[in-house]
């Protein structure tokens, strides 16, 4: 879980620096990197739902997980079908709310952690 937010925080700093839209038109260095980072959460995601470890239900909204899911299809599968505007929106209205329910469940968890471990 832990790495899925350090990937979200890259995320947000490659777009903070220039802009989201600047940020996924170069085609360079920050477009690849922001859509290898959202391909990794998903497949992160995708470990820790598999593991039944964590539920996933318990954290994130179907749709977090569909979105996600969506963005990572089409990355590993169709490349040049990508389409920025969806990314865009993912980036600028999904990834701070999925951040912050990871930073709870951290939290939470740390604190469940401390408690049993007084004991």
């Amino acid at each position: 879980m832990r790495d899925i937010k350090e990937r979200i925080t890259y995320i947000l700093e490659l777009c903070n620096e220039i802009g989201i839209v600047q940020a996924l038109k170069d085609v360079k260095e920050k477009q690849p990197a922001i859509v290898m980072h959202l391909i990794v959460i998903n497949e992160n995601l995708q470990k820790l739902q598999d593991s039944f470890d964590i539920n996933m239900a318990d954290i994130f909204t179907k749709e977090d997980i569909r979105g996600l899911k969506a963005i990572r299809n089409i990355a590993s599968h169709d490349y040049e079908g990508l389409n920025l505007e969806i990314i865009e929106d993912v980036i600028r209205f999904k990834l701070p709310p999925i951040q912050e329910k990871i930073n709870e469940f951290l939290a939470n968890t740390s604190s469940k952690i401390k408690k049993y471990s007084r004991k």
